[in-house]
């Protein structure tokens, strides 16, 4: 009777280090599942601006003279040269927007297309704040604002996004002339 006892205590004793084990694996599984998602969000995003940063329409090729990029109201305007895309209406010259929404924690891409049709795509979510900067060749040194006024182009985009899993600093690099490079 005591053998059958001892062997019962035994049982449940490695069942519940079994269990326990069991349950920690789960948690460590779906906190590696939030990680893969978060990644991948930042790969997305980090790959969706480049490609319009690399389209850029120069300021020597804007419509009216305009800027083809500046800031307003911490958001950031641009015109691209969209070649391809799976909606035919949003291929050409499209003005674009990204945009902070800190209601729903979420910064936005807005591309509009030349008879006034828009779009809107989420590129990235659960982001608590977000700061722009800009390299200046002409200053040499990285501004937070570019303005409306400025024909040309930075050199340099830098967007930090602050999340709950930490910071997120998209750095891309813009066509320049040659002739605004910086001298050693």
């Amino acid at each position: 009777m005591l053998e059958i006892l001892i062997s019962i205590s035994i049982a449940g004793i490695l069942f519940g280090v079994l269990f326990s084990k069991i349950r920690e694996f789960a948690s460590l599984r779906k906190q590696v599942k939030q990680v893969e998602a978060e990644c991948l969000e930042r790969q997305t995003c980090q790959i969706r601006l480049q490609e319009l940063f690399g389209a850029l329409v120069l300021p020597e090729e804007a419509e009216e003279k305009q800027p083809s990029l500046y800031t307003k109201q911490k958001n950031l305007f641009f015109q691209i040269e969209q070649t391809i895309d799976a909606d035919p209406a949003f291929v050409g010259k499209l003005d674009c927007i990204v945009q902070f929404d800190a209601a729903s924690g979420y910064l936005y891409l807005t591309m509009k297309n030349s008879s006034g049709q828009e779009r809107k795509e989420i590129l990235g979510k659960e982001i608590l704040s977000y700061t722009m900067r800009f390299f200046s060749t002409k200053e040499k040194t990285w501004l937070t604002d570019w303005p409306q006024m400025d024909s040309a182009l930075p050199a340099f985009i830098s967007i930090l996004c602050k999340k709950t899993f930490g910071d997120v600093d998209y750095l891309f690099a813009l066509a320049v002339p040659t002739s605004a490079f910086i001298k050693l």
